[in-house]
C-alpha cells in the first residue's frame, strides 16, 4: 500500500483527488468527515460524473434502528453514498469515519465497484447519529478512474475533514 495523496481541509469545501496515477490495480481510501451544514452523508463522485450512474446497496445498524437498502440509479445526488456524516448540529468536534476500497479502478473494460464501512459517532445516548454502515456500490462506467471527489450531501465538508488515498498492487 502506497500513499498517493492526503487531504486535510483548512476551510469548508470538498476533497478532490485529481492526480491519480495508473500504476496500481486497486485504490483504498480513508475518510474522517464532518459537514458544515445540515448534511447527513458523504458522497463519492468519480471522474466528475454527477448523472444517474451510481447504484448503492447498504446495511446499517444504529442505537435505535437497523436495516438494509438498495438504491439507484441515483438521479438526485451528486455521487454515490459512502459514509454517514456528522451534521454541524452534532456533538461538537465529532467526526464520522470510513474506509473505501475501489476495485480495478484503472480498467477500461470493467464497471467500477467499491465497498467499505463507515461509522457515525455521537456521545448522546440512543442518538440517531450513532450508526455503523456497510456498503457496496457500482458506478456504471468502464472508463479508468482519474478523479475522485468527496462531497457533503448538503453544504460543504467542514474544516479538518481528512481523506487519504492509497494505491494497492
Amino acid at each position: 500500500m502506497e500513499l498517493i495523496q492526503s487531504i486535510n481541509l483548512a476551510g469548508n469545501g470538498s476533497c478532490a483527488f485529481t492526480t491519480i496515477p495508473s500504476t496500481y490495480k486497486h485504490l483504498y481510501m480513508t475518510v474522517s468527515s464532518r459537514s458544515s451544514g445540515a448534511a447527513d452523508w458523504v458522497y463519492l463522485r468519480i471522474n466528475n460524473v454527477s448523472t444517474s450512474t451510481y447504484n448503492d446497496s447498504y446495511l446499517f445498524m444504529g442505537a435505535s434502528e437497523a436495516g438494509a437498502n438498495t438504491s439507484g440509479p441515483r438521479t438526485s445526488q451528486s455521487g454515490s453514498l459512502i459514509i454517514p456524516g456528522m451534521r454541524s448540529s452534532s456533538t461538537a468536534n465529532a467526526f464520522s469515519g470510513g474506509e473505501i476500497y475501489i476495485f480495478n479502478y484503472n480498467s477500461a473494460s470493467a464497471l467500477k465497484t467499491f465497498a467499505g464501512i463507515g461509522v457515525q459517532l455521537s456521545n448522546v445516548a440512543n442518538s440517531s447519529e450513532r450508526k455503523s454502515f456497510w456498503f457496496g456500490q457500482l458506478q456504471g462506467t468502464s472508463s479508468p478512474i482519474t478523479r475522485i471527489d468527496l462531497l457533503s450531501s448538503a453544504g460543504d465538508l467542514a474544516t479538518h475533514t481528512t481523506a487519504q488515498l492509497y494505491g494497492l498492487p
